[in-house]
């Protein structure tokens, strides 16, 4: 997924859609979507400049596999202009002792920018 440059301070949304490589929705509910942006690939996650961490409900949207992910304005305020790293990770919790699985559903090296806003008033 490419994403176009944010605005600091602006809410973004994001409709996404997941299907198997069949073109069949996936089921959603109790699996966990982590957005995170990084200036820097290496820093932990806790030093990202955002992360949003979404766990799908028992609800139609995520049976069928949508969801639209809102990053609030109070959210971008805090990032600094820039260049950012960023991923979509899908996650699956699986009962101990297996361990959970992981799907980066990102190209390596994903980069978005965070562009400077003249406005930093906000209602």
């Amino acid at each position: 997924m490419s994403l176009s440059d944010i605005f600091r301070g602006d809410t973004k949304r994001y409709a996404l859609t997941f299907k198997d490589s069949a073109g069949v929705a996936i089921p959603l509910y109790g699996k966990k979507l982590y957005f995170t942006l990084k200036s820097d690939m290496d820093q932990a996650d806790v030093d990202a400049a955002l992360q949003v961490v979404v766990t799908f409900p028992n609800d139609a949207e995520s049976l069928a596999g949508r969801h639209l992910l809102v990053i609030p304005a109070t959210d971008t305020e805090a990032v600094e202009p820039g260049t950012y790293f960023y991923d979509f990770q899908l996650v699956e919790m699986v009962a101990d002792p297996a361990p959970d699985i992981v799907t980066t559903l990102t190209p390596p090296g994903s980069k978005v920018k965070v562009l400077p806003d003249v406005t930093r008033t906000t209602a």
